[in-house]
């Protein structure tokens, strides 16, 4: 978050009557000038990016569920993992489309105040939790397919203690997302 000196000089330019829109949110390097309402940043790569994954993660699952309800005729919890986290990852995807849109891959200097508060910041801490949700859910993915293919009585009391830490890992860290700034309001 923004440093004590930072908000002191926000609070100062607000009170002479200088809006937020107008205010950098960092101060540029030496040698760079802040481009507010011109800048150019890499929001484009961030867009092209997300179409190319989403039409290829797109057709890798619909691969996968052609093959397992009309060939093998049969789902197991690998195959809804997957389809879950593919839901969440759809829904990461779109909060990177809505990031972009208030100044992700652009320089901070590039971005005024009234971007970054509350805006990008909030979507920020969705987007790493549902970051986590998506990964638990392709790890969990990975592990049911292993169950599968696997069914061993040792290999299961192993299978059992790796899911166990997964899922702990994972709320670990959907758990330092939400509560990394306190109060939570700020």
């Amino acid at each position: 978050m923004a440093s004590q000196a930072q908000i002191a000089t926000i609070n100062a330019l607000v009170a002479e009557g200088i809006p937020l829109s107008e205010i950098p949110a960092g101060r540029p390097p030496p040698g760079q000038v802040s481009h507010i309402h011109h800048a150019v940043g890499r929001t484009h790569m961030i867009t092209t990016c997300d179409i190319i994954c989403i039409i290829l993660v797109c057709g890798v699952v619909a691969a996968r569920f052609y093959t397992r309800i009309r060939l093998v005729k049969n789902l197991w919890w690998d195959d809804w993992c997957t389809l879950f986290s593919f839901a969440c990852w759809i829904g990461e995807t779109s909060l990177f489309q809505v990031a972009a849109k208030w100044g992700a891959g652009k320089h901070i200097y590039d971005l005024p105040v009234s971007n970054l508060f509350p805006f990008f910041l909030r979507g920020y801490v969705v987007t790493a939790v549902m970051y986590s949700v998506t990964m638990l859910f392709a790890k969990l993915s990975i592990l049911m397919l292993y169950r599968r293919l696997f069914p061993i009585a040792n290999f299961a009391k192993r299978w059992w203690f790796v899911t166990a830490f997964t899922i702990a890992y994972s709320f670990g860290g959907i758990f330092s997302s939400l509560f990394q700034c306190r109060p939570m309001a700020s």
